[in-house]
């Protein structure tokens, strides 16, 4: 048997982290916005012992979030699993590629051992909390779109909500991979973005909408302190242009405006990717032999 499912990867303007004992409570406040881009996954089963195996961009791999999700969803079935990952997005560069592969990987699976969809949300969002490899995307792929994280934790424990509109969006990596892992468990790096994040997100409260989003993106990334040369010498190259920040958390930034002059100005600092704000969120694509 097998199942394809997409998840479009997601994007972070500015974040306050907030950790509970329950994982399906933890994540992050904030606000940010789905991408077009993302990954799909092929999964296929057959009656086994429960052996997981994971290709990402064709190369057999450890992948530890899919796996953690993947495993979950399995349970005691005696199957196993083939997990053949395409990611369209780079990897620790702020644009939810671990969220992305294991969601998309979660709804395949969900689907072959007759899990719901919630399962396959709670299993990758718990993935995540469990690897430090991110707070809030999963939350914010629930829901799609342009969303704020008023509540932390994934739905129905998170309350999100959709603001803003459908953009054209230019993406481009400008500088070197970032750790997420790492910078979690910075205590005085993550000690100024919890004072920048909670200012952040008490402001953006009180005006939720595209301007106002991006505005305080650039705010946060500033007052944090996590932005980085790169990033900085790349939105001055845009300025006038239209209205972007650093996606967090990563050595990238996004924009919308004139998206031809953008990405011909950001394309001299680094690759660029040109997509849309997703709103059709997380989703099976095909399934065959159920």
């Amino acid at each position: 048997m097998r199942v394809e499912a997409f998840s479009p990867g997601h994007i972070t303007g500015f974040f306050l982290p907030m950790r509970h004992t329950d994982a399906l409570r933890s994540g992050s406040r904030g606000a940010g916005l789905s991408i077009s881009l993302g990954a799909r996954s092929v999964v296929s089963s057959s009656e086994g012992t429960g052996k997981i195996e994971v290709l990402l961009n064709g190369t057999h791999c450890s992948a530890p979030v899919t796996m953690h999700a993947a495993r979950a969803l399995l349970g005691g079935k005696q199957l196993d699993l083939s997990i053949d990952t395409e990611l369209q997005i780079p990897i620790a560069q702020g644009l939810g590629a671990s969220a992305a592969g294991s969601l998309s990987a979660a709804l395949a699976v969900a689907q072959l051992t007759g899990c719901g969809r919630q399962e396959a949300f709670e299993a990758a969002h718990r993935a995540e909390i469990a690897n430090n490899t991110g707070l809030g995307d999963i939350a914010g792929i629930y829901r799609g779109g342009m969303e704020f994280r008023r509540k932390e934790g994934l739905p129905p424990y998170g309350i999100v909500d959709r603001f803003g509109e459908e953009l054209d969006l230019v993406i481009a990596v400008v500088g070197p991979a970032t750790s997420t892992a790492e910078f979690i468990n910075d205590e005085v790096k993550m000690n100024q973005v919890q004072t920048a994040g909670e200012e952040c997100v008490n402001v953006f409260a009180e005006r939720r909408d595209a301007d106002s989003f991006f505005r305080i993106s650039r705010v946060f990334m500033e007052k944090s302190g996590i932005g980085t040369p790169e990033v900085r010498r790349a939105l001055r190259a845009i300025d006038g242009l239209g209205q972007g920040s650093m996606s967090m958390l990563g050595n990238t930034v996004f924009a919308t405006g004139d998206v031809e002059k953008i990405e011909e100005a950001l394309s001299q600092l680094g690759r660029t990717f040109r997509c849309k704000v997703d709103v059709q969120g997380a989703r099976l694509v095909s399934s065959s032999g159920l």
